[in-house]
């Protein structure tokens, strides 16, 4: 019996690390919902007011637009969001880690200077998320 209870050892160990890490994934990923949540709400907000000045300016016979007033570009404001990383592990491409974080290959290329996709060596650090940094 004591060897027994010896054996299960490590797996309940591995069990409970593994537990940890999806419990630490599933509260980044509800941070980042979160976040996507507000971005949406604000993108609403100026939607319906964006709205409410057209049917204003229509029900006044107004132009919708007034050549002074014309913009072209628009600045977007995105949340700080830190750059995720993931060390290469044998059996790993950029084919499967794209997939793996809903990512381009082209993407993980770029955001990691990488100009060949079949040479990424194992312990490689690489980025494997967009991040944004408030400049």
């Amino acid at each position: 019996m004591l060897l027994a209870g010896c054996a299960q050892m490590p797996e309940r160990t591995a069990n409970s690390t593994l537990a940890q890490q999806n419990l630490r994934e599933a509260s980044q990923l509800l941070r980042k919902q979160h976040e996507l949540d507000l971005a949406t709400d604000a993108v609403a907000n100026k939607l319906d007011r964006v709205q409410h000045i057209i049917n204003r300016r229509i029900r006044d016979h107004q132009p919708l637009i007034h050549r002074d007033k014309m913009t072209h570009s628009v600045n977007v404001i995105l949340p700080d969001t830190p750059c995720q990383t993931q060390v290469v592990h044998p059996g790993d491409t950029l084919s499967s880690l794209a997939a793996k974080y809903q990512v381009t290959v082209a993407d993980l290329m770029r955001w990691n200077g990488i100009t060949n996709p079949n040479l990424v060596r194992i312990g490689q650090k690489l980025q494997v998320t967009a991040c944004h940094k408030k400049g």
